[in-house]
C-alpha cells in the first residue's frame, strides 16, 4: 500500500454522507499530534478522486495545523467501507446512522432530522414520534433499511406538547412510546378523557405501567362491557 503526502488541502473533497465533524474531536487529534506527533500509517483513505473515505477529523486537524496530509488511495471504495472503518475508531450512535441516511435522503430519517431542528426534541423522543412501530427500530436504522413513518406523527406531537404544559416527565421515551399505543387504540373521546387527568398523573417506570394508567383514566365510572385494555393488544 503506497502512502503519499501533500500540502494541497484544496485537492482533497468531503464526503457528505460521512458523519458531522465534530469539534472536540478535530482539536483531541490536535493535541495528539501536538504531543506525540503523526503516525503515517495512520494516513487518511480516499478514493480515485481524492473524496475521503475516512479519516475527516484527522484531516481538518493537520490541515489546521499546517501539516502535510498523509493519504492513501482505495480504489472503488463504497459508502459501507466507510461504515465499516469510521465504526472501528469510534462507535457510532444511532443519531449518526440517521443523520447518514438523512442525506440520502430516506422518509424517515429526514422525519427525525427535521423534527430535531424544529422542536426541542431528542433524538430518542424523535424516533419514537416519527416511526410507525419500534420493533427492530435500531437494528433497521444502523442498516439504513426502509422503516415505516408514523401516519399519526402530527397528532403524537400534538400530544407531547401538551403534556409538557401539565406533567414534568413529558419528554420521557416510555411516555411517548404510551401516548403512540393511546393514538393508535383510542378513540378522540377517550383521549381527550385522558387530556383531562394528566396533571395528576405521577411519572411511570415502563410503557405498561402508562398503558395500565392511562386505562384506569379512561374506564373510571364505565361497566365492564365499555371499558378498554390497553395492554393486551
Amino acid at each position: 500500500i503506497e502512502i503519499m503526502k501533500t500540502y494541497d488541502y484544496n485537492a482533497f473533497t468531503m464526503n457528505f454522507e460521512n458523519r458531522n465533524i465534530y469539534k472536540k474531536n478535530v482539536d483531541a487529534i490536535k493535541e495528539s499530534i501536538l504531543q506525540v506527533g503523526f503516525i503515517e500509517e495512520r494516513a487518511i483513505i480516499v478514493d480515485e478522486y481524492l473524496k475521503i473515505i475516512d479519516g475527516h477529523h484527522r484531516f481538518f486537524a493537520l490541515s489546521q495545523l499546517k501539516l502535510p496530509i498523509y493519504y492513501e488511495i482505495r480504489k472503488n471504495a463504497t459508502t459501507r467501507e466507510m461504515l465499516f472503518l469510521n465504526s472501528a475508531q469510534r462507535s457510532w450512535s444511532l443519531f449518526d446512522y440517521i443523520e447518514l441516511y438523512a442525506k440520502e435522503c430516506k422518509p424517515f430519517y429526514t422525519d427525525v432530522i427535521e423534527l430535531i431542528n424544529n422542536s426541542s426534541f431528542n433524538s430518542s423522543m424523535a424516533m419514537v414520534v416519527c416511526s410507525k412501530d419500534n420493533h427492530s427500530l435500531s437494528k433497521k436504522i444502523r442498516l439504513g433499511d426502509y422503516i415505516a413513518v408514523n401516519e399519526k406523527k402530527e397528532e403524537l406531537i400534538d400530544l407531547i406538547l401538551y403534556s409538557k404544559t401539565q406533567i414534568p416527565f413529558y419528554g420521557k421515551r416510555h411516555f411517548a412510546l404510551a401516548l403512540k399505543a393511546v393514538l393508535k387504540q383510542c378513540s378522540s373521546l377517550q383521549i381527550e378523557k385522558i387530556k383531562n387527568n394528566l396533571s395528576s398523573m405521577r411519572e411511570q417506570t415502563s410503557t405498561t405501567n402508562y398503558l395500565i394508567t392511562f386505562e384506569n383514566i379512561i374506564n373510571k365510572g364505565l361497566n365492564a362491557g365499555n371499558r378498554i385494555n390497553l395492554t393486551n393488544k
